[in-house]
């Protein structure tokens, strides 16, 4: 609460002399920040008012009343910044100074087609590599930047010795020996199914192709339903049936309703005709 206090009164203060708050302003040469914010003769200017001292020196001895952003920086490294980072625009910071409006560099005033901003991109890019793609416990990722950062485009490559994954086409084959499967293990067990006739269809796959063969999306009542061909087509037309009556045909499949017509009608048609 005291930092709000006293940074809000410090904002009051330099705003009732002058309004607008500008930057710093930015030159190759050190002289000019620090003259202009050695004494703050122009208020308009300095954003800390009148200060003896140099910028860097009247920042660290603000830190009592406003948060310096760097914590207790020195005077080289705050000068650093100064002098480096904000004249020669390395990256677009903030004037360092809190609670007052501030400005940062537009976009257009960072010279992007230069060779030097493209070069500090790509360290920049080289270190965040280094740093986060090398994970030590996971040996695999070792490899796949070197010592400088680059990638290693071998590590991107599928392994030679790698098989090619075998296309799936699902036809009248298939269909056929799901069906064969439907009859000898039953519906519910896919599993079975896959490993002695459809070895490169899962037991998930297997399942949903038999949501398209019976018309329903819901085969918990066919659990260990076992029929043939002619028995599957017969259980597919009356669940169209029902669906199509009741609105609830959807993507090929009957679905359950919410206020269980759905569920009444399958009860009904199962007792007058059993599966």
């Amino acid at each position: 609460m005291n930092f709000i206090v006293i940074a809000a009164a410090t904002v009051a203060s330099a705003a009732s002399a002058a309004p607008v708050f500008p930057v710093a302003p930015v030159s190759s040469s050190s002289n000019v920040n620090s003259g202009a914010f050695d004494n703050g003769s122009v208020s308009n200017v300095s954003p800390v008012g009148s200060n003896s001292n140099s910028w860097n020196n009247g920042f660290n001895a603000h830190q009592n009343v406003v948060a310096n952003p760097w914590g207790n920086a020195g005077s080289s490294t705050f000068n650093n910044w100064n002098n480096n980072a904000w004249n020669n625009h390395v990256r677009p910071y903030p004037v360092p100074y809190c609670g007052m409006a501030t400005q940062q560099p537009t976009q257009s005033s960072i010279d992007t087609s230069s060779s030097e901003f493209w070069r500090q991109k790509q360290e920049w890019i080289k270190q965040m590599r280094l740093q986060f793609s090398r994970r030590p416990e996971f040996p695999e990722t070792h490899s796949m930047v070197d010592d400088e950062g680059m990638l290693n485009q071998e590590y991107f490559q599928p392994p030679k010795d790698a098989v090619p994954a075998v296309e799936r086409k699902w036809g009248d084959d298939e269909k056929r020996k799901l069906l064969e499967g439907i009859e000898k293990y039953g519906i519910g067990h896919f599993r079975e199914i896959s490993e002695t006739l459809l070895p490169q269809w899962s037991g998930n796959d297997l399942r949903m192709k038999t949501i398209r063969v019976m018309g329903r999306q819901n085969l918990q009542l066919y659990k260990d339903w076992r029929g043939n061909a002619e028995s599957v087509q017969r259980e597919y037309e009356r669940n169209k049936e029902i669906g199509l009556r009741l609105g609830a045909w959807k993507g090929g499949a009957l679905v359950y309703d919410d206020d269980g017509l759905v569920l009444q009608a399958i009860e009904e048609s199962n007792k007058a005709n059993p599966p």
